[in-house]
């Protein structure tokens, strides 16, 4: 049996042992199960892969998906240039193992900014962690124009306080990256000004428990439309999926 698992801290809000255990009974997958591994520090993580020697892949969430890379042994180009890794290879051999990294977050919002994309004219990215790093990959590939918004002032181009109806003309996409409003945090907004919010704005939240965020249900309020991050989960799963199946017969020996 093999063993694939989810590293993050806290777990309770994550749908990915739900959604693996799922398909693998929808799709009669027998030979692998999904478990999640709530580490409280990620200097851990060496001893839950050689606690459970048939692990061979790991999704990687909030905050580890940067710090994991120190124990990563070969990152994939777009990890490499993202610098943030949610999907992780385990190849053993008799006496050690080896770890892969990968990004497939840029899978799951490439996936869900297709959908959307005509509509675009540019984007307010909100956040500067991993997710963040992926979804600025994402729109540099389809050359989308962006602003990175944080509350440090140190780590952003622009204040959640200078948001303005101009720049939301402007970059009328609006994308949560941050864990804020998650599970079971409901009440937590962002402090966007959503009095600014019209029609023409696109409110992308990539949470996706609860599938409608308080900061999403008052975007919406003022008309913008509402996305949250359940696509962008299902297409970079799915994509972890591949690269696991595409090395299985060698991390499996």
């Amino acid at each position: 049996m093999y063993l694939l698992g989810l590293i993050g801290f806290p777990l309770q809000h994550s749908f990915s042992q739900k959604y693996f255990t799922e398909k693998f009974l929808k799709e009669g997958i027998t030979d692998f199960q999904y478990e999640n591994f709530e580490l409280i520090n990620i200097e851990l993580l060496p001893e839950i892969i050689n606690q459970n020697k048939n692990i061979v892949g790991l999704n990687v969430t909030i905050p580890y998906k940067e710090s994991i890379i120190k124990y990563i042994d070969h990152l994939d180009d777009t990890a490499k240039e993202i610098n943030a890794v949610n999907t992780v290879v385990i190849k053993r051999n008799a006496k050690s193992y080896e770890t892969l990294g990968f990004n497939t977050d840029v899978a799951g919002i490439a996936k869900t900014l297709d959908a959307i994309e005509q509509r675009i004219n540019g984007a307010l990215v909100c956040g500067n962690g991993g997710a963040s790093k992926a979804l600025q990959y994402v729109l540099t590939q389809k050359k989308i124009k962006y602003i990175v918004v944080n509350r440090n002032e140190n780590r952003s181009t622009i204040q959640y306080n200078e948001f303005s109806p101009a720049i939301l003309n402007e970059f009328n996409l609006i994308v949560n990256c941050t864990p804020v409003g998650t599970f079971p945090n409901v009440d937590e907004m962002l402090p966007l000004p959503y009095t600014h919010f019209d029609k023409s704005n696109i409110f992308f939240d990539m949470v996706y428990n609860p599938t409608q965020t308080k900061s999403m249900l008052e975007a919406q309020k003022y008309g913008a439309t509402i996305i949250n991050g359940y696509q962008m989960l299902i297409g970079q799963a799915e994509a972890a999926w591949k690269i696991w199946q595409k090395h299985i017969h060698q991390v499996g020996n």
